[in-house]
């Protein structure tokens, strides 16, 4: 997970993903990602763990979050587009229609490369779901047999 937080965020860093306050999202939800990776690794506890599940939660929703900016983005754009070149005729509505849903999902921005922060979301959500430190004896805080 460590491995992923970082490659996504120098990904976005080497894009320039940071011009707006939405696009910081992604690079602050993953920067509190690595700390809690780093925070069960050095210190497996429960307030740890759970503290990673919530993160990981947080950038799971921030890559939907993100799925939906891209397609938005590029939704708009490519409607702008289609409204320049596209006849006006009542027939033609349900062709642009498919053809803009088609234009928007390989649009000039990734329109799912956001879901890659889904995806490690998930993987640190399953990763502290049946952890040690979960089920460690609150007196001795060794786990339970």
């Amino acid at each position: 997970m460590l491995a992923g937080t970082a490659g996504i965020a120098a990904e976005l860093g080497l894009l320039g993903h940071y011009e707006d306050a939405a696009q910081w999202i992604p690079l602050v939800v993953l920067g509190t990602g690595a700390g809690s990776c780093i925070w069960v690794a050095l210190r497996p506890s429960r307030p740890s763990v759970r503290a990673l599940q919530a993160v990981m939660a947080a950038c799971a929703l921030a890559g939907l979050l993100g799925v939906y900016f891209h397609l938005r983005a590029n939704f708009e754009f490519e409607m702008e587009m289609m409204l320049e070149t596209l006849p006006a005729r009542a027939e033609d509505a349900s062709f642009a229609s498919l053809g803009l849903l088609a234009e928007s999902l390989r649009g000039a921005l990734p329109a799912l490369a956001p879901a890659a922060m889904v995806q490690l979301g998930l993987l640190g959500m399953l990763a502290g779901w049946r952890h040690p430190a979960l089920h460690a004896d609150r007196r001795t805080g060794r786990a339970e047999t």
